[in-house]
């Protein structure tokens, strides 16, 4: 289903990001409260093709390459990245929670000194020298940033740090939902009202290039990444048939949502279990298969 006529839901949008700007994290989720779900719905899309990137165009293969994983969380792409033979990595975020969770997901590697630092400290600010990185990671993490008036500066400034820490040959890959891609998911485009509220938060292409020129970077490769990509397709339901609390807990997409919205929506579901109709409506209203959910960027 279209998500149409964004634009008159873009005042609210607007108080929505004013409510949430006193947070250090993110401008719309409260990542402090559901550090506990992160990790049990989540999985790191397109890492292969990340690591793959940056030893292409730094001609470096993986044990040789030193990667910053910038606004980490939990460290899932960087377990990720290391399963795959990367030499070093390190580690930033603003949340000492998520932070405490990946030390002890990566004890191996820091018992290795395989990890070169683990910074707590918010974005855009990248505390490290010129030229420090072969590539940057940034999952899911640029429109969480503060932002001006209609603009997103705080992922201008990030890029730039970025830019600023890698090697001249090194590479930023970005993953990140489109405003266009976000209702390709079944479970959001089961709430057009949801989805209304939080689309104009995600940037579109247009301004993906935007943000990508004011920051002085040039995109190389963009590409849609099939599946559902950063959240678990199964195991959605509890025993009562609607939406589990814990997956709600571990998407953002939801923060905007009221109380009744979010009932009114597993209502939903709960109506179309009850009718045996459940199986069939997602495959008839997901599209993630043959469009992607998330979208994968590489620039430098």
């Amino acid at each position: 289903m279209a998500i149409n006529n964004l634009m008159r839901v873009s005042r609210s949008h607007n108080i929505f990001l004013k409510k949430f700007a006193h947070r250090q994290l993110s401008v719309f989720a409260d990542f402090k409260n559901i550090v506990g779900d992160y990790d049990k719905y989540r999985k790191p899309v397109g890492s292969e093709l990340m690591l793959g990137m940056t030893e292409f165009y730094t001609n470096k293969k993986a044990k040789d390459l030193h990667i910053l994983d910038a606004g980490c969380g939990t460290g899932i792409y960087t377990r990720s990245i290391f399963d795959m033979g990367v030499g070093q990595m390190a580690l930033l975020d603003a949340s000492s929670d998520m932070l405490n969770v990946a030390r002890e997901k990566l004890a191996a590697e820091l018992d290795a000194n395989k990890v070169s630092s683990i910074v707590q400290n918010s974005l855009p600010e990248i505390p490290f020298g010129d030229g420090t990185f072969d590539g940057v990671l940034l999952n899911a993490v640029l429109p969480h940033l503060p932002r001006g008036d209609g603009n997103f500066s705080g992922a201008v400034e990030t890029l730039k740090e970025a830019r600023r820490v890698l090697q001249p040959d090194g590479v930023i890959s970005i993953t990140e939902s489109l405003d266009s891609s976000l209702t390709n998911a079944w479970c959001l485009n089961i709430s057009p009202e949801i989805a209304n509220k939080f689309c104009p938060i995600l940037p579109s292409v247009e301004e993906w290039n935007k943000i990508f020129y004011e920051a002085g970077l040039k995109c190389l490769v963009r590409t849609n990444l099939l599946g559902f990509g950063l959240f678990s397709d199964e195991d959605y339901f509890d025993d009562t048939n609607i939406f589990k609390q814990e997956w709600l807990n571990s998407s953002v997409y939801y923060e905007p949502a009221t109380k009744e919205e979010i009932e009114r929506m597993r209502q939903k579901v709960k109506t179309l279990q009850t009718r045996g109709e459940i199986k069939e409506w997602i495959k008839d209203h997901d599209q993630t298969e043959k469009f992607g959910f998330m979208t994968l960027f590489i620039c430098q």
